[in-house]
């Protein structure tokens, strides 16, 4: 969230008043916002009349470490898309916890993008990578099937 906080703040010539409240109330004794007013200060910001739309991408949502701050960070996505200006799309590795949770939001559309199709491409690509970079096409070809062999089955779609 403090990432998409900043990076909406760089787009407008003045401080809202919602981060100004955040500077004011945490930032300025040297203490970090809380999730929940992090999240207040953001559907704020996006509530301004200072953006007509705003178009979030977040990336890799199985890779916050920790279950509860998952779900958390599901739940404000969720918050987030119902608002009218607010526009949303999340990526996750198709993990359970995560899964649970956006089935309980009607409004979420899902598709999964980890196929065989996909798989094929990510190794067509690794082979391309390995063929062509210039310090990896010096190292033994054994070396580099490996590494193929290694990056096309664990990458699950990824």
């Amino acid at each position: 969230m403090r990432s998409l906080i900043g990076q909406l703040a760089t787009q407008v010539d003045i401080t809202p008043k919602c981060l100004q409240f955040l500077h004011n109330s945490y930032l300025r004794s040297g203490r970090n916002p809380p999730s929940d007013a992090l999240a207040k200060a953001l559907k704020e910001l996006i509530e301004t009349n200072l953006f007509r739309h705003v178009f979030m991408v977040i990336d890799a949502l199985d890779e916050i470490p920790d279950i509860d701050e998952q779900e958390q960070a599901c739940q404000i996505l969720h918050d987030l898309s119902q608002r009218p200006r607010s526009h949303v799309l999340a990526t996750s590795r198709n993990d359970k916890d995560i899964k649970d949770v956006m089935d309980e939001f009607q409004e979420i559309v899902t598709m999964s993008i980890q196929s065989d199709a996909v798989n094929m491409d990510i190794l067509c690509y690794v082979r391309e990578q390995l063929k062509n970079d210039k310090k990896l096409g010096n190292w033994p070809p054994e070396i580099r099937s490996k590494i193929e062999q290694n990056l096309s089955t664990q990458a699950n779609g990824m």
